[in-house]
């Protein structure tokens, strides 16, 4: 099995409150290093994880969040569309060439179909 390696942190907190901290800790049977062995594998998972947990402690508002959750999916959508121009660009296609579908309503594509069938047909 491979050697993991291992961090080691050292914090400075009011000794009453760590004093505070380790009587319920034992009374719940718990450990700080399991605590923040857990708080750094959440954190870890990303900026979202991260925002959640400085919600729950009060270090971050709603409002706050909010505005970083839209970010994050502004992001995402712009890496979305990056990844689809890098697509197209991989099958030999310009991106500058792709026209995003048109703003049509599903009532005139619908009309505009029935119209092409009856021209089809030579009823039109």
């Amino acid at each position: 099995m491979p050697t993991q390696a291992l961090s080691q942190m050292n914090i400075r907190l009011d000794s009453r409150v760590k004093k505070a901290g380790d009587v319920v800790l034992a009374e719940e049977g718990a450990n700080p290093t399991t605590l923040v062995r857990a708080l750094w594998q959440k954190i870890a998972r990303g900026a979202a994880d991260l925002h959640q947990v400085e919600e729950v402690l009060g270090l971050r508002t709603k409002s706050g969040a909010t505005q970083d959750a839209a970010q994050e999916k502004l992001a995402v959508m712009r890496r979305g569309r990056a990844l689809f121009a890098e697509g197209l660009i991989s099958l030999g296609i310009d991106p500058a060439r792709v026209s995003p579908p048109p703003d049509e309503s599903d009532a005139d594509l619908y009309a505009e179909a029935l119209i092409d069938r009856m021209q089809e047909r030579g009823l039109w």
